[in-house]
């Protein structure tokens, strides 16, 4: 989740008027879910401001961890990563446990994982 911060002040006309202070927060939100097709792990979504405005070209970060309630992300290393279709912005590994995609234009992300033995 990001969190954006602004804060600025205003310069009064008259001498009498007090300075106005204005402080601003924003946050974003994914709107995801996985599927299975075939051997592949399918994860799509959306990234949205708190004003539900899509948030186009920022990056996703991805990890997977285990159904079975394991706390430490599963390495992908072995896995191959696509985006899902040929505007996707092909992912990239970060980390040997973690994925990075960009949104689309209008604040969509999706990857598919195959070949790890953890994502198959």
């Amino acid at each position: 989740m990001a969190v954006a911060a602004l804060t600025f002040h205003t310069t009064p006309a008259p001498a009498q008027m007090p300075r106005a202070r204005v402080h601003l927060r924003g946050t974003s939100r994914i709107d995801a879910n996985a599927s299975r097709s075939g051997t592949k792990l399918v994860i799509q979504g959306n990234l949205v401001d708190d004003a539900a405005r899509a948030v186009a070209n920022e990056k996703v970060t991805l990890q997977v961890r285990s159904a079975s309630g394991g706390h430490e992300p599963l390495a992908l290393t072995g896995a191959a990563a696509t985006g899902c279709s040929e505007r996707s912005s092909p992912p990239t590994l970060e980390r040997a446990n973690t994925a990075v995609i960009k949104t689309d234009d209008v604040g969509r992300f999706c990857v598919r994982l195959v070949g790890s033995r953890h994502v198959s």
